[in-house]
């Protein structure tokens, strides 16, 4: 399935927060992530030890995160496909007037690649069909998962109300030293 989401930037955080979503997402279509993987190239960040993406992802139960091997581009061919694909048959013909029109134009083609669209290099299967084909029990639901604004979602988070815990406040903004 093709799930997309849009920021501002391309951020360890807003990756995390994405594949938070998914996770949530698949689990509450059925999806048994027992002995499923999440799959990346070596991205735009680096570290020595296993960043909050990794951790988050190695968190679930079953669940494993990869990265591909360095110049191994065709580990990540349906990912490529899929992005020229969608800027052939979308982004270069749609127009977008405005932020909603974009979400909704966006929202309602990803649903029509995921459900209707039959792909030559998958056998002319649509996605939902192998993923059917596979585990009957998955709930179509899956399909509905609305392209989203990680920094809209990202503000939200922040603007929960602050939790009590032990009589004291705790902040849901990032404080820094000398600015409020």
């Amino acid at each position: 399935m093709m799930f997309v989401s849009y920021a501002s930037e391309c951020t360890l955080t807003y990756a995390t927060l994405f594949a938070e979503i998914i996770i949530d997402h698949l689990k509450k279509c059925g999806v048994e992530l027992k002995n499923s993987r999440f799959q990346t190239d070596n991205g735009s960040w680096s570290a020595k030890q296993p960043s909050i993406f990794t951790q988050t992802v190695n968190s679930e139960k079953g669940l494993g995160y990869d990265t591909i091997p360095p110049g191994a581009h065709t580990y990540q061919a349906d990912i490529e496909t899929v992005h020229r694909i969608i800027e052939d048959e979308f982004f270069e013909i749609e127009t977008f007037p405005s932020l909603p029109v974009f979400f909704n134009k966006t929202t309602a083609y990803v649903l029509w690649f995921d459900v209707a669209r039959k792909n030559s290099y998958k056998g002319n299967k649509t996605l939902w069909g192998i993923i059917h084909e596979k585990d009957p029990t998955i709930s179509p639901k899956i399909a509905i998962l609305p392209a989203m604004s990680i920094d809209e979602i990202w503000r939200k988070k922040l603007d929960k109300p602050a939790k009590k815990r032990g009589g004291d406040d705790i902040i849901s903004y990032p404080y820094f030293l000398g600015h409020s």
